[in-house]
């Protein structure tokens, strides 16, 4: 791609910025010695057009130059204010210059990139230019992407040090995770860079206030308080790395910083051990209020369930499965509980809520005789292993006949029929629940070899194995043709 100064401009284009015919522009061009000298005939080096039109005292043809053209002013242009854009969700921060007005727009933390041609269709069609700062980062510092009014179909290169050029002061930043609309709205040249707390990617607000109505140091105090400060420490090492950018990058003499981050003491989720996390999680889960609804659903967005007794969901059809049918016709009706609530916050409120009474599971129908639960982290049950099922998901039938979801940890999941992370993690999770039904779910992949190549095998849906064939596949070290158990159907 040329770079400006290697592009060229044709008689036409001049005319059309400036807005002027054609015959019109020819005879410019020829009464005016200082125009520049075409390369070609009627085609003229598009950089040396713009400095001619930036050293014009007429306004019309002084902005179809690019900031960079610019001569610094005598006095700092006036800044006029700042206004939210149509949609509500830019901040537009204008200053009044020799050659128009110039917007500086501030797409919100959470915008992908904004076009300035498209912000331009927001802002007045006698704007000079039309400034975007993007989310990238280039050596100058924050990316800047622009356009002028006299032709928002073009974009133009422009840095900090060119805005600062034209306006006669350095422009403000704020970084992306640190801009808050009002304070932006409020904001004056001269005021001084601001600290403040970077905003977490989750409202905070439902776990601290749940926690600050526990009597005491509970495991919900804890459990809630440690994960608002786990957040919070994210949020704030993101905005100090976008911090070390701004420190090294060309340009930040140029740049009015607005704000910085509040320094945070630095947290994880393991400042409060797991066990005591489940605890809180397994307390919180079962009530049904809407502050502990509000906390589920954001722990939910925010970890995807890590800490919760149930950590997965699964989606299950009878259609699909015929186990499905099995297992609902144990289902019995449940009050609304901020499980339900996190398992279905997708699916809208009106859904029937039930539970499975042996895992106490949350399950809610969600129309065309679909269930969506969630899966056990460990098997409520003392009752050995006696079958395993495949039949669209994975299932555990125990000796006194009680059918489970293979239990699932907070990421990963057990499958079948490849060669890959969810059969491996199958034969390491049948491993250990043929020793121990209590064992909880396992994000291990060291499965013995017999059960491993065993699961690698694309058997059909409705495949049952009883725990003497997974037993004897377990033992065979590395199965063959003649070691392999044969699995058989449920409808055999």
């Amino acid at each position: 791609m040329p770079s400006e100064d290697e592009t060229r401009l044709t008689l036409d284009e001049i005319a059309t910025l400036l807005g002027r015919s054609k015959r019109q522009t020819q005879s410019l061009i020829k009464s005016d010695p200082q125009f520049p000298i075409s390369v070609s005939s009627d085609v003229w080096k598009n950089a040396d057009v713009q400095r001619w039109a930036a050293a014009q005292d007429d306004v019309g043809t002084a902005r179809i130059a690019a900031p960079k053209y610019h001569r610094t002013p005598d006095q700092p242009a006036q800044y006029v204010g700042a206004s939210a854009l149509d949609d509500r969700r830019h901040v537009v921060m204008t200053w009044s210059t020799a050659v128009g007005d110039l917007h500086l727009v501030y797409p919100p933390a959470n915008a992908a990139h904004t076009d300035p041609a498209a912000a331009a269709k927001w802002l007045p069609t006698d704007s000079y230019a039309i400034c975007v700062v993007w989310p990238d980062w280039n050596f100058h510092g924050p990316a800047l992407e622009s356009v002028l009014g006299v032709n928002p179909a073009r974009r133009i290169p422009i840095t900090w040090a060119d805005l600062r050029r034209l306006l006669g002061m350095p422009a403000p930043y704020w970084l992306t995770s640190l801009r808050d609309p009002e304070r932006m709205l409020e904001w004056k040249p001269g005021d001084p860079t601001v600290t403040v707390a970077a905003p977490a990617d989750v409202d905070i607000t439902p776990w601290l206030l749940l926690a600050a109505l526990e009597d005491g140091e509970t495991p919900v105090r804890r459990t809630l308080v440690g994960l608002a400060r786990e957040a919070q420490s994210r949020a704030t090492a993101s905005a100090e790395m976008h911090m070390s950018l701004f420190d090294e990058c060309d340009d930040r003499e140029h740049i009015d910083l607005a704000s910085r981050p509040l320094v945070t003491p630095a947290a994880q989720a393991s400042d409060v051990p797991q066990d005591v996390r489940r605890m809180a999680w397994k307390e919180i889960l079962q009530r049904d209020d809407e502050l502990a609804i509000a906390c589920a659903m954001a722990e939910g967005r925010y970890t995807g369930g890590r800490d919760a007794p149930f950590p997965q969901a699964a989606r299950l059809s009878p259609e699909l499965a015929a186990t499905v049918v099995e297992w609902a016709a144990l289902l019995v009706p449940a009050g609304r509980t901020a499980a339900h609530a996190a398992l279905s916050y997708r699916e809208g409120p009106a859904l029937t809520c039930l539970e499975d009474p042996v895992t106490g599971a949350p399950v809610v129908c969600i129309g065309r005789g679909e269930y969506l639960t969630s899966v056990p982290f460990v098997l409520p049950t003392d009752s050995p292993l006696s079958e395993l099922i495949l039949d669209d998901e994975v299932w555990i039938r125990t000796a006194d006949h009680r059918l489970f979801l293979a239990p699932l940890g907070d990421y990963g999941g057990v499958s079948w029929g490849y060669s890959g992370t969810g059969p491996s993690m199958l034969a390491a999770l049948v491993d250990r629940l043929l020793d121990d039904i209590s064992s909880p779910a396992t994000f291990e992949v060291d499965g013995p070899a017999g059960l491993d190549e065993l699961f690698e095998i694309k058997h059909p849906d409705g495949t049952i194995f009883t725990r003497a064939e997974l037993v004897r596949a377990r033992s065979a070290g590395t199965a063959t043709e003649s070691g392999r158990p044969s699995p058989h159907t449920g409808s055999e």
